[in-house]
């Protein structure tokens, strides 16, 4: 079994939370996220992603930053209210600078640039899953 092969063998047990306003993105992204976990809930903001999650048994949260209702940076301020350590990998258009600037505290979170290459996902999967064996 390749490195690829047991990746997506281990991601197929986390549960995902995947965040994202755009109908066309969370498509596609839902298409491609669908190679590595079976269970995913897909929401169009960070108010219902924040309800979603608190109803619980999540492993990963993915989001975007800029949505509508309320933004991606608030719903990772109230999830961490209520679980520190779950896992969240932000994906936006707009670079840490810019988060930086809009006093989007972000340090404990995991980062990626729209658009972005499959392999820089696989490179986080690898450490998040790593850690979740770890810790089960």
């Amino acid at each position: 079994m390749n490195d690829m092969q047991q990746l997506v063998q281990q991601t197929k047990n986390i549960r995902l939370l995947f965040v994202e306003d755009d109908d066309a993105v969370r498509s596609v992204m839902l298409e491609t996220l669908g190679i590595f976990f079976d269970d995913i809930t897909a929401r169009a903001n960070g108010k219902e992603g924040l309800e979603a999650f608190k109803k619980g048994g999540f492993d990963l949260i993915i989001t975007d930053l800029r949505m509508p209702v309320m933004d991606g940076a608030e719903m990772i301020e109230q999830i961490r209210r209520i679980d520190q350590d779950i896992p969240v990998i932000v994906i936006s258009a707009h670079d840490e600078e810019y988060c930086e600037s809009d006093k989007i505290h972000l340090e404990d979170e995991l980062y990626l640039m729209k658009p972005f290459f499959v392999k820089d996902l696989v490179v986080i999967l690898r450490n998040i899953v790593k850690e979740y064996y770890e810790t089960e």
